[in-house]
């Protein structure tokens, strides 16, 4: 009996242990993320983002403002947490560091409640986890940021709880790539990227129909310069016959990151891309821009490629194409051009063919040498072959008349 409890006992807290790993190693992920400040490019959802170049700020140009400094996040469902890690922005700039925060928690996303007063922060660009004195289950978290590295403002690259990243849940992201296949569809995209973009300034906003966002290079990052693209995947075949590019609005009396000098180029895989248009000297930043090609292109991709822009920077409000839809088989005329090599290389083949015969004679010219050694020794082997046969047969007669004469010998003996 003791045996039997000693084993369901064992088995329980194995059963326990593992429930535990598989709960500790559950992501928390999130589906809502808001602030009471924040400035564009720098918005609250970049400190979920899992991208350590990218952060959250809140707006250093209209301030001051006053802490606190509130960020609330909706968790996908209801976690235990024992920590919180604060990550600090990498650009070798600490200001919007906190120091003393609050951390709050609530079952309604309404009324909140303090869990953990911190007030030891450290200035420094390493990861700080603060452990809480009691864990607590929750499905909404807040980071109340009551003092920082110059009191004004606030910033975070990166949170952590249970000392992993947090990012959106998969439903979130999901949802929000829909959102985009679906704007970007209505203006005949199918895809935008870009070597690079800044926080909210996103590749995707350069084709989506709406001038009030833009796409932009990330501004903080000095290894950003030209030449600097953008490729547009367009949502099907066509042939291309004019593009319209238009600029960025001015900010702060700016047109940063607008090309002056640019190349045009087409593709049909998106790998290999051929230059269509090199434009020049464009600086009437102002107003659309419409480029008219040469000639009608056959193309599924269009990349724009900065090689001089303002302020080193990149940027696009929007690009329209003006083409109509073409079959597949239209894609084709690079094919034929490449055909013609294996033409060329076909009389090759006849051409070797000749070397053959040439060669077969050899094996008649050789066949003489054989029969040459075969005659010359015939004279004097004619005399040689007869003799021994001969005596070979009358040698068998005998000992077989021999065998036969005992075995009849034997016979009569026996019966005698």
């Amino acid at each position: 009996m003791k045996t039997h409890l000693k084993k369901l006992l064992f088995l329980c807290l194995a059963g326990l242990f593992i429930a535990g790993l598989t709960i500790t190693a559950s992501a928390i992920a999130v589906d809502k993320v808001t602030t009471n400040n924040e400035i564009a490019g720098n918005e609250a959802a970049l400190c979920i983002d899992g991208d350590d170049t990218r952060l959250w700020h809140t707006d250093w140009i209209n301030g001051p403002f006053e802490p606190p400094f509130i960020l609330t996040f909706e968790l996908d469902g209801e976690y235990e947490i024992s920590s919180i890690g604060l990550y600090p922005r990498q650009d070798g700039n600490l200001n919007g560091l906190p120091y003393v925060l609050n951390i709050n928690v609530s079952d309604d996303g309404e009324n909140f409640r303090t869990v953990e007063e911190v007030d030891w922060l450290e200035y420094t660009y390493d990861l700080q986890t603060i452990e809480l004195s009691n864990p607590v289950t929750t499905k909404y978290l807040q980071l109340e940021i009551l003092e920082t590295e110059g009191q004004n403002f606030a910033s975070l690259n990166q949170l952590y709880i249970n000392d992993e990243a947090v990012t959106f849940s998969e439903r979130v992201l999901a949802e929000k790539q829909a959102k985009i296949d679906a704007m970007l569809a209505a203006n005949g995209f199918k895809s935008i990227v870009a070597d690079n973009e800044h926080g909210d300034y996103l590749a995707v906003y350069a084709g989506d129909g709406d001038n009030s966002k833009f796409w932009h290079t990330d501004w903080n990052n000095p290894n950003v310069a030209p030449p600097i693209s953008i490729t547009f995947e367009l949502d099907n075949l066509y042939s291309v016959t004019e593009l319209t590019l238009t600029d960025r609005p001015m900010l702060d009396n700016t047109y940063n990151g607008a090309f002056i000098d640019y190349n045009i180029y087409s593709s049909l895989d998106g790998e290999n891309f051929t230059l269509v248009k090199t434009i020049t000297g464009h600086n009437n930043h102002a107003e659309p821009q419409t480029v008219v090609l040469d000639q009608p292109v056959i193309t599924r991709y269009i990349r724009l490629e900065g090689t001089t822009t303002i302020g080193n920077y990149g940027s696009v409000n929007q690009l329209d194409y003006v083409g109509t839809v073409v079959d597949e088989a239209a894609a084709e005329p690079e094919a034929p051009a490449a055909e013609p090599e294996a033409p060329a290389a076909e009389p090759e083949a006849p051409a070797a063919e000749p070397e053959a015969p040439a060669a077969e004679p050899e094996a008649p010219a050789a066949e003489p040498d054989v029969l040459e050694a075969q005659e010359e020794p015939v004279p004097e082997a004619v005399e040689v072959p007869t003799a021994p046969n001969t005596s070979d047969s009358a040698l068998l007669l005998l000992l077989a008349v021999i065998f036969f004469f005992g075995l009849a010998l034997l016979s009569r003996r026996q019966r005698a």
